[in-house]
């Protein structure tokens, strides 16, 4: 799922560029609650080391992107995905980071927390959307329509291509469904996660 997502969102490229995006990625999640209760950093270096290495390699990334890119992103307003920047809302971020005049570094703080709250959502959410499609007492028609779907999308190598799939009506109706049927939210405290990844430009 972690691949599936951060190619959704992101793009083809990143993964390519830093395939250990996932490990290091669910490492500093279970670093997370260390950062937010600001443990001594003399006890967590490995997570310091690991996060940093996060935001270098999405800085490489977003550097090289921007290069490939002639210097902006698709418009936002154009294709659903395309390969370099991934999906509208991740091109429509990067040309809020320009517009602010953000530097690169808070620019992949900022990325990383996105990919966080991606992954506690995305996630869940698609289990969901699973369970529903292989309901063995849901309608008999449903799974038959999706893997039509799925096939519409399937290029000759047996890969997907990413723009058919993402505009498939029934799978889209699928996917706004479950988010409007299912939450998983534990409320009991507010943490801005895009400012705690910010925190360590100044630490």
């Amino acid at each position: 799922m972690f691949t599936a997502s951060t190619t959704a969102l992101f793009g083809d490229e990143i993964l390519k560029m830093y395939p250990t995006f996932g490990k290091d990625f669910f490492a500093f999640d279970r670093d997370f609650l260390s950062f937010l209760f600001q443990i001594p950093r003399f006890m967590m270096r490995q997570a310091i080391d690991r996060r940093t290495r996060l935001f270098d390699n999405l800085e490489k990334w977003s550097k090289e992107m921007h290069e490939r890119s002639g210097g902006s992103p698709v418009d936002p307003e154009g294709p659903a995905w395309e390969p370099l920047f991934g999906s509208r809302l991740n091109r429509a971020r990067q040309y809020d980071y320009k517009n602010r005049h953000l530097n690169a570094r808070s620019a992949a703080a900022l990325d990383l927390g996105l990919t966080f709250g991606l992954s506690s959502n995305a996630i869940p959410a698609t289990g969901w959307m699973l369970m529903n499609i292989l309901n063995p007492n849901g309608g008999s028609s449903l799974l038959p329509r999706v893997l039509e779907e799925l096939r519409q999308a399937e290029k000759p190598d047996g890969s997907l291509d990413i723009p058919t799939l993402v505009s498939q009506p029934l799978l889209q109706s699928i996917w706004n469904e479950t988010l409007r049927v299912y939450t998983d939210v534990l409320v009991s405290i507010h943490i801005d996660v895009n400012a705690m990844c910010n925190s360590s430009i100044h630490n």
